[in-house]
């Protein structure tokens, strides 16, 4: 995954906000993966239609911490959530 990626959610993903976590299912896997609040956030952009790019570039008005270490984290999530087929690249 790269920051200039386009993200997609397939349609039989479904993913539902608990206080500021996020829970999301995979239908056909029945699998349930967890987000805390960091991951939630940037779940609640990508379902904005916001590229990794700008998933950060929002992030960064809204948490102390560097640009470097938010890219790395919010790139290792994306792969996590592509490995486990809760995003695609578009």
């Amino acid at each position: 995954m790269k920051l200039a990626d386009k993200v997609t959610i397939p349609a039989n993903v479904m993913a539902r906000q608990v206080d500021e976590e996020t829970v999301i299912l995979d239908l056909r896997g029945g699998a349930y993966y967890g987000l805390n609040d960091i991951g939630t956030r940037v779940w609640q952009l990508l379902i904005e239609g916001k590229t990794p790019m700008e998933v950060c570039d929002s992030m960064m008005e809204e948490f102390d911490v560097s640009r470097e270490e938010l890219e790395k984290d919010v790139l290792t999530l994306l792969n996590e959530l592509e490995c486990s087929q809760l995003i695609f690249r578009a």
